[in-house]
């Protein structure tokens, strides 16, 4: 009895064991997958340095694919390409910047991994892998920063031109800035300097004033080599007052008297 026993009990473990193998076979059939493990970095780190994570092999036949989370050559996204081989290693590549303007994309090539270094557009730099568009960036060329002009004018008996020209420093990066450059010149006037235009009068120009300027009670003129203006009255009590410019020209100046206008003078 003891003996029938012992058979039963070994019978029924064997049976236990061939459902489990059995199991395990039903299982491991179908799509064919390669398992990736590491020990000492994760997945994560390993991707961050663009190398290969490799484990152990379960499968040794599968079919090769190639996946770009990006979806393709896509510079303004980051992106990861996972490939899988025919021995069934899975290998992981991340796109990652070069430089503030360059950047590494990984793309799929049909079942393979492919790259191409490439450079951000204007305006953009690469971070965290991808091209991002930097909405610091002050000027991109010249005419950003203003247009160059020049200026004529007087000073003293000399004609001056003064000139500003605008540039831009490092154009089309976060370091670009606007700066001016400037240049003052001056030549002496044999005639003059016309005032109005800033120009040196080009003939020998004069003005004379009889009353020594603005003199409101003297009736006089003024004398220059264009002609001569004379002191009037222009009503009882409003004088135009002939007088010289600072280009030499004549010209009046109405004043309105304190009583009476006659005569070219106020009284």
């Amino acid at each position: 009895m003891e003996d029938k026993k012992s058979s039963f009990i070994l019978i029924a473990m064997v049976a236990i064991v061939a459902i489990v193998a059995l199991v395990v076979l039903v299982l491991n059939v179908g799509e064919k997958r390669a398992v990736v493990t590491t020990e000492k970095e994760s997945l994560g780190e390993l991707v961050a340095k663009g190398g290969i994570v490799k484990g152990p092999v379960f499968d040794t036949n599968c079919t090769p694919v190639c996946n770009d989370s990006d979806n393709g050559f896509d510079i303004f996204s980051f992106g990861i390409v996972t490939k899988t081989s025919s021995a069934c290693t899975v290998s992981y590549y991340n796109d990652y910047c070069v430089g503030n303007y360059t950047l590494k994309e990984y793309y799929c090539s049909g079942t393979s991994v492919a790259s191409n270094i490439t450079s951000c557009p204007a305006g953009y730099i690469c971070l965290n892998g991808a091209c991002h568009y930097n909405a610091t960036i002050e000027c991109y060329n010249n005419y950003d920063c203003g247009p160059s002009y020049n200026s004529t004018y007087c000073s003293g008996n000399k004609s001056c031109t003064h000139i500003v020209n605008s540039y831009c420093a490092n154009p089309g990066t976060p370091s670009s800035y606007c700066y001016n450059e400037t240049n003052t010149t001056c030549v002496n006037c044999e005639y003059g300097c016309n005032y109005s235009t800033g120009l040196c009068n080009d003939y020998t120009r004069y003005c004379y004033d009889s009353d020594g300027g603005f003199n409101y009670n003297v009736s006089g003129y003024a004398n220059s080599s264009s002609g001569i203006l004379f002191d009037y009255c222009q009503t009882n009590k409003l004088l135009a007052e002939a007088y010289c410019t600072v280009d030499l020209m004549p010209d009046y100046y109405f004043y309105n008297c304190t009583y009476n206008c006659s005569s070219g003078r106020c009284s």
